[in-house]
C-alpha cells in the first residue's frame, strides 16, 4: 500500500455519488479510524467561485468541503491518473503544485480509457443529493492523502478542528463516475479545461459514439 500526500499551500444544480458500496463505515489506518462518506454531492457556487463538494456518512453525519481551481490542478490529474492505470496506482509522491505535469496515454490507450469512461458513466444512476446540516463542518480543501488499497483508492481529508479524519472509498468505476461529475461542475463553472485529457472529454461529447464503437 502507498500513502501519498496532496497539498496546496494557500449552488446550483447538485449530483451525487456514493462511492462507498460496501456498508462500512470505517476504514483501517496506521494511526487511528477513519470515517468514511458514505455519499457525495458536488455543486458549483457561482458567489464563491468554488466547488461545494456535500457529503454524509452511513450515520448521517454531514461535511461540507469546497474545493478550488487551484487545488483541482494539484488533486484531480492524479485520481484521473489512477483511473487511466485501472487502478494500479502509480501515484506521485509529495505532490504540491509544482509538481511535473502528468504523462499522456498512447493512442489506443486513450481509446480504450474514453470508452470504460463512458460505460461507468452510463452506469450511474441519479439518487438524492446530500442535504447538509446547518451546523455541518465547513473546511476548504488544502491538504488531502492517498492511500491505495487492493482495488479501491482511499482519498482521507484530515479535518482540521478535530484532528479526525474522513475518507471516500473509491472502486475505479466510482472514481470514473465521481470525475465526470467533477468534469461537469468545471463545465457549468466555465474554469479552464487542460487539466483534463481529451479523451476524458470525448467520454463527456460523444459517449453513445464510443459505447457503438470498436477498438481496433
Amino acid at each position: 500500500m502507498s500513502n501519498k500526500k496532496h497539498e496546496d499551500p494557500s449552488q446550483s444544480d447538485s449530483s451525487e455519488t456514493s462511492p462507498n458500496s460496501d456498508g462500512k463505515n470505517s476504514a483501517a489506518d496506521s494511526s487511528n479510524q477513519i470515517t468514511l462518506l458514505e455519499k457525495l454531492t458536488v455543486t458549483y457556487s457561482s458567489r464563491e467561485d468554488r466547488l461545494c463538494m456535500s457529503a454524509a456518512t452511513h450515520g448521517g453525519d454531514t461535511y461540507v468541503f469546497w474545493l478550488t481551481q487551484r487545488f483541482g490542478r494539484v488533486l484531480l490529474p492524479r485520481l484521473i491518473e489512477w483511473v487511466e492505470n485501472q487502478g494500479e496506482g502509480l501515484l506521485q509522491p509529495n505532490l504540491n503544485e509544482r509538481s511535473s505535469q502528468r504523462a499522456s496515454l498512447g493512442p489506443i490507450n486513450a481509446k480504450q480509457a474514453a470508452k470504460q469512461q463512458a460505460q461507468a458513466q452510463m452506469q450511474q444512476r441519479p439518487s438524492q443529493p446530500v442535504q447538509p446540516a446547518k451546523d455541518s463542518l465547513e473546511q476548504l480543501l488544502h491538504s488531502v492523502d492517498l492511500k491505495q488499497l487492493k482495488q479501491h483508492l482511499l482519498l482521507i481529508i484530515p479535518l482540521k478542528e478535530s484532528g479526525n479524519k474522513v475518507g471516500v472509498q473509491f472502486s475505479q468505476t466510482a472514481l470514473s463516475q465521481w470525475l465526470g461529475i467533477v468534469y461537469r461542475a468545471y463545465v457549468e463553472a466555465q474554469w479552464p479545461l487542460e487539466i483534463w485529457p481529451e479523451w476524458f472529454s470525448l467520454a463527456q461529447e460523444k459517449p453513445s459514439e464510443l459505447l457503438d464503437a470498436k477498438l481496433h
